[in-house]
């Protein structure tokens, strides 16, 4: 890919070169990156829980 995709949001134009060191992420990118890592973090937990408590009862 030899060029930037770019988002055209109504007037504004942004460059989404995420590989970037210095990138800013919107604020909709961040409350999704904060959703998928609570989904994460609460099913994890969940797995643990159920599973010491089949170790548990065994």
């Amino acid at each position: 890919m030899s060029t930037i995709p770019i988002d055209y949001v109504g007037c504004n134009v942004h460059d989404t070169d995420r590989f970037r060191l210095n990138y800013k992420m919107t604020k909709g990118e961040q409350i999704y990156a904060l959703f998928c890592t609570y989904i994460l973090t609460l099913g994890g937990l969940f797995e643990l829980i159920r599973w010491m408590l089949e170790v548990a009862t065994e």
